[in-house]
């Protein structure tokens, strides 16, 4: 045994790396395709990914130490299946991300919903024909009720079922310069964003804004908030108060919970 130990060091080294590599490729794409900025963490994708890293880069190159052995007739099928237990659970962590990244931003009443491939029911993305589903973050986009009373009437079973919302159906979906002063008119100032929060995190909340607006070089009365809804955790869009763009996401929690 001994005699074979320095081989499995380099063995289990040799896959430590390649898998490393592996993950690192995966997770960078994961942060800055799939899931830009602050949407990483709205979405609550860690765990999945810390998952995927154990597996792949711990119990990967682990097993490999304790089984190999040159001498051993059946070696190569060993790592054959290891490497498959391995492409395995990076395939469903894959998927999983792939499919839970946020593919719109939808802005209905009075908030923002981030919306997930996984989120739209698929009868709900069949109503929408044909869709383009962006691969590069969430686009942008509005939604309001249809005028007819037995869609409404669909929808808020739906709603009220557990089911789909509105922003889950894309079928409403509306550009979003068409719901800009909709958006205008729920815009919150600073001081009612700040009046949200409790005494121990306004302070934090005045800092974040204060440092956001001197990133963006505007001033207060240019600039307003809008709450963002997501799945993970919920976070505060910097608006301007002009056409309503997006200017920036806060890490702040909009409600002050």
């Amino acid at each position: 045994m001994g005699t074979h130990m320095p081989l499995r060091f380099k063995a289990s080294l040799i896959h430590l790396a390649l898998s490393i590599l592996l993950v690192s490729t995966v997770v960078g794409i994961a942060l800055l395709v799939w899931y830009p900025g602050l949407y990483f963490t709205a979405m609550g994708i860690s765990k999945i990914l810390f998952i995927v890293a154990g597996v792949d880069v711990i119990l990967g190159p682990l097993l490999t130490l304790i089984i190999f052995n040159p001498a051993k007739a059946s070696l190569k099928f060993d790592l054959a299946v290891i490497a498959l237990l391995q492409l395995g659970a990076l395939s469903y962590g894959v998927s999983t991300v792939f499919d839970g990244r946020p593919l719109f931003v939808v802005y209905n009443l009075d908030r923002f919903t981030v919306v997930s491939g996984s989120d739209i029911p698929a009868d709900e993305l069949a109503r929408a024909g044909k869709l383009d589903l962006p691969l590069t973050g969430p686009k942008i986009v509005g939604a309001r009720l249809p005028k007819d009373k037995q869609e409404q009437s669909r929808i808020l079973l739906s709603s009220v079922g557990g089911g789909a919302d509105l922003p889950q159906m894309p079928a409403y979906y509306l550009p979003y310069a068409t719901v800009a002063d909709d958006v205008k008119a729920k815009i919150l100032s600073s001081e009612a964003l700040i009046a949200h929060q409790s005494p121990a995190r306004a302070a934090d909340a005045q800092a974040v804004i204060a440092a956001s607006l001197a990133e963006s070089g505007l001033k207060p009365t240019e600039i307003g908030f809008i709450p963002l809804r997501a799945k993970a955790q919920d976070l505060t869009v910097m608006v301007s108060r002009a056409d309503a763009a997006f200017v920036k996401i806060l890490a702040l929690d909009p409600w002050g919970s």
